[in-house]
């Protein structure tokens, strides 16, 4: 439905508004529409994200403690707690957290860590790749960034939320 406008008529008091009764039809027409419309953002859907090092040398069990995003239009909010049971391996490339879907752009996401075997000296990055359906997460220390993949240990929980643009 598009929005349903009160004819309040040319001058006070002209009779050629809406009635009384009519106009209050449209205004609550107009706010059932938005009110059905925004219940869509407190309506999360779950998935099932992996965690992963690009290279292949590590593993990584996880609890997926929450997962979910929301949508409206081509912006997907997302939001994922996982801890990690085990690792196995070396790590020997990105660590990589899959997204529902692939983001049409780059985007900075947040990235909470704890339980590290090395914590980052200055801080932790995240950024959904352009064309892709993963977030790569890297720590920047000493002027430079590297993966944070070897950092991951058994113990260590991740908390990843962010918002990016997925083309239809």
């Amino acid at each position: 439905m598009s929005q349903q406008v009160i004819n309040v008529g040319s001058t006070a008091n002209d009779n050629n508004g809406d009635t009384l009764r009519g106009s209050w039809i449209k205004a609550n027409d107009n706010f059932t529409e938005l009110y059905t419309d925004i219940s869509v953002l407190n309506t999360a859907t779950a998935y099932t994200p992996t965690l992963t090092d690009s290279g292949g040398g590590r593993t990584y069990t996880v609890t997926i403690n929450s997962a979910r995003y929301t949508e409206i239009g081509n912006l997907r909010w997302f939001s994922v707690s996982l801890s990690v049971t085990a690792t196995s391996g070396s790590a020997s490339g990105s660590l990589r957290l899959s997204i529902p879907d692939v983001s049409t752009y780059a985007a900075a996401v947040c990235v909470q860590a704890n339980g590290l075997a090395a914590n980052a000296k200055t801080e932790i990055e995240g950024s959904a790749i352009a064309g892709q359906s993963y977030v790569e997460i890297v720590h920047y220390e000493n002027g430079s960034t590297s993966s944070l993949a070897s950092h991951v240990q058994s113990g260590s929980t991740l908390i990843v939320t962010g918002v990016y643009f997925h083309a239809a």
